[in-house]
């Protein structure tokens, strides 16, 4: 499972996943974060998007998808 956001500005992404254990990214595709869950767990995955440096708010779209977006 591949989580990523885009943006035009630099985003971070935290994720807890059902094992309790967190996952965190800022910087995997240029200004955008991407956390690869080669096997994912079954249940609730608990997910933040910010801002990079910022206390604005930016629009941005969390994307989860099977496929990598950088194949």
């Amino acid at each position: 499972m591949h989580l990523y956001v885009t943006s035009n500005e630099d985003t971070t992404l935290v994720v807890s996943g059902p094992d309790g254990r967190w996952h965190c990214n800022d910087d995997a595709m240029g200004l955008n974060p991407m956390i690869i869950f080669e096997q994912p767990d079954g249940g609730q995955y608990d997910i933040w998007v910010g801002v990079y440096g910022s206390g604005d708010i930016v629009p941005a779209t969390l994307h989860i998808s099977e496929l990598n977006p950088m194949d």
